[in-house]
């Protein structure tokens, strides 16, 4: 249930910001991609399903939303040890700089605001959650073909979550449109 609010709050705010700034100015972005994602030096390199959308406030400067859904399991231990850990959602809140270098390519500094949600199973205790959330500090790189509104997006974000939780890399790689 948590998932489908959140891809219609991102759906929602597209659509909105698209109705409102129908002329041809560029008002903000959607993307959607693949993100690989290390949650900690103990689990890394979950693969997940990435959909998010921006909304510009200034010129250089947006603010960007997005979720993340994890598919596939990572596996840590064996026998009455194993734990099975599942990726159940990450969201981020991310103020965007940007500049552009050239036409057609711009490059941001991110800084923003992660939570996820980790699911793990183990033989004797069955599942539990932990949620964990901080700030996050990025880069990123957007690439448009021909100065159009169609690109590719490359950003890294690293978010600290305390000092027991440990840190969330997350590496995207997505297809990103102008509105």
């Amino acid at each position: 249930m948590l998932k489908f609010a959140a891809l219609s709050a991102i759906a929602l705010a597209a659509g909105l910001a698209t109705a409102a700034h129908a002329d041809d100015e560029t008002t903000g972005y959607y993307q959607v991609g693949y993100s690989h994602v290390d949650l900690s030096k103990s689990v890394k390199g979950f693969n997940a399903v990435n959909l998010g959308a921006a909304f510009q406030l200034w010129k250089f400067v947006s603010l960007e939303g997005s979720f993340e859904t994890g598919f596939g399991d990572k596996v840590s231990g064996s026998g009455l040890n194993r734990t099975k850990y599942q990726l159940d959602h990450q969201f981020a809140g991310t103020l965007v700089a940007s500049h552009a270098m050239s036409d057609g390519l711009e490059i941001q500094g991110r800084l923003g605001f992660v939570q996820a949600k980790v699911g793990m199973t183990s033989p004797i205790g069955g599942r539990v959650t932990q949620t964990a959330s901080g700030p996050s500090l990025g880069v990123g790189l957007h690439y448009f073909p021909n100065n159009g509104k169609a690109g590719v997006a490359l950003t890294f974000d690293h978010a600290d979550f305390g000092h027991n939780s440990g840190n969330d890399d997350i590496l995207r790689v997505a297809y990103v449109h102008k509105f």
